[in-house]
Order: structure tokens, then sequence, then C-alpha cells
């Protein structure tokens, strides 16, 4: 998923984030072969739990790498309050409900807002509720818009 600024540059994460997710899958497939509780389904257990602890820390430290680089170019945060909840109900298939829940909106947004506010920088979020169909000056409600609209003119 391309994290991407105002100033038209992306960064992309999701090909650093799909391989962990093959080897969680045949390590999950490895533990659920082992006899509940034997030292083989232990020894199973314990590598799964120190996979997943290693791709944690990695989306992490992904995380306030981007906010470093953030905090660099800009003085403000302003961010959506999502309904992440509600994207991922809707979500059409299975891989993207699950990419979905893969990139953990909340601890981004945590790490992004500890970031700006350590620096001095402004932190603003803003309702999700016609976010992109309210003229920001007139407040006028286009509810036309396509998702290929990119911006709102009145």
């Amino acid at each position: 998923m391309p994290h991407s600024p105002t100033d038209g540059g992306s960064l992309r994460t999701r090909s650093l984030l799909s391989a962990p997710w093959i080897k969680l899958g045949v390590l999950q497939k490895t533990l659920s072969r082992r006899k509940l509780l034997s030292r083989n389904w232990l020894k199973a257990k314990r590598k799964f739990a120190k996979e997943h602890e290693h791709v944690a820390d990695f989306r992490r430290d992904l995380f306030f790498k981007l906010g470093i680089l953030l905090t660099q170019d800009y003085d403000a945060l302003i961010s959506e309050d999502l309904d992440v909840e509600g994207l991922v109900q809707r979500g059409e298939t299975g891989t993207r409900r699950r990419r979905l829940y893969d990139s953990t909106f909340s601890e981004l947004r945590r790490c992004l807002e500890w970031l700006f506010l350590r620096r001095g920088r402004a932190v603003l979020a803003f309702p999700a509720n016609n976010a992109s169909h309210e003229c920001f000056q007139y407040g006028k409600i286009n509810q036309n818009l396509t998702m290929e609209d990119r911006a709102f003119r009145c």
C-alpha cells in the first residue's frame, strides 16, 4: 500500500511486507500438523511467535522511518479519521480484507502523531464525513464525485 504525501511522491511498502506472510503461512501449517502440547508443537509455536514478533518489529521500524522522513519535510500532520472496520467489512475480496487488516492504520497513525508532537509539529485530525465531497471554502457537498476525482471544484 503506498503512502502518499501531498507533493505527489509515494513510498511502496507492500512488497516489503508480503514475503513474511508466506513464511508465517508455512510456520502456521507446520504448527497445525504437530501433536498438541508435544515438544515439537512447542518448538513450532516458539518459531511462529518469533516470526510474528519479527514482522511486528519490522513494521514498527518502517513506520518510524516514514515518520522521520515526513517530519523533516512537513510542519503539520493532517489525517482523516477513517472507519477502518467499515472498510474491512466492505472489502470485496479476502485478499483486500487481509491487506486492510495488515496495514494497521492505528499503529501508523500513533507512530506518526508521536513523532510529529515530539518534534514540535502540529497534528490535526478531521472527521471522514463527506471529506472529499465537501468544498473546503463554502461547505457545499457534491454527492456525484467518484473515486477517480481527486479534487472537488465548486
